[in-house]
């Protein structure tokens, strides 16, 4: 077939093609984008509600959560201030048993040496005493001095203790 036309209009009529051409593929890539937008616009919307809602159940576990820990921490709190004011009242009424411990040890000589303490809790207390005395005068300088300390009401001594003159191994009890 044969092109009559001049070229001048040929050039026109190419440039009206390829924009009916351009047109047309544009408006179907429109079509096309809008369709699979409307379609998928569904999914989309079900996702974002989906999301929200997840996020609020989320945001009130998370609250209902730090409010259990809250409570929780609340009740270790009373525990614990209560086992504090316990502690406060009884601190008062305490003995501290190394003290005792300290002034018997400053009260002994170098020829007496103690092996054993035990503290016995009661109303007052006592503190048995096991040792070694050298000489029976370092017992009797010992156990009078003890008796002088008014930290102690009562020394006992069996008179067991007394019966050797040397290499005296010796049990007292001391009330406090």
């Amino acid at each position: 077939m044969i092109n009559l036309l001049p070229t001048e209009d040929k050039i026109i009529n190419k440039k009206d093609y390829l924009i009916r051409l351009f047109s047309v593929v544009g408006i179907l890539v429109f079509i096309i984008i809008a369709i699979s937008f409307v379609l998928s616009l569904p999914i989309f919307l079900s996702l974002f509600f989906e999301e929200r809602d997840i996020s609020a159940q989320l945001d009130v576990l998370k609250l209902r959560d730090s409010s259990i820990e809250a409570d929780n921490i609340y009740k270790d709190l009373d525990i614990l201030n209560k086992r504090l004011s316990l502690y406060e009242k009884n601190n008062d009424e305490v003995r501290q048993v190394s003290i005792l411990i300290e002034r018997i040890i400053s009260l002994k000589t170098s020829g007496i040496k103690i092996n054993y303490f035990k503290y016995e809790k009661d109303k007052d207390g006592k503190l048995m005493i096991t040792g070694k005395s050298d000489k029976r005068s370092d017992f009797v300088g010992f156990k009078k001095r003890l008796e002088a300390d008014e930290m102690f009401s009562v020394v006992s001594s069996p008179l067991s203790n007394l019966l050797k003159e040397n290499d005296i191994i010796f049990t007292m009890t001391i009330e406090l």
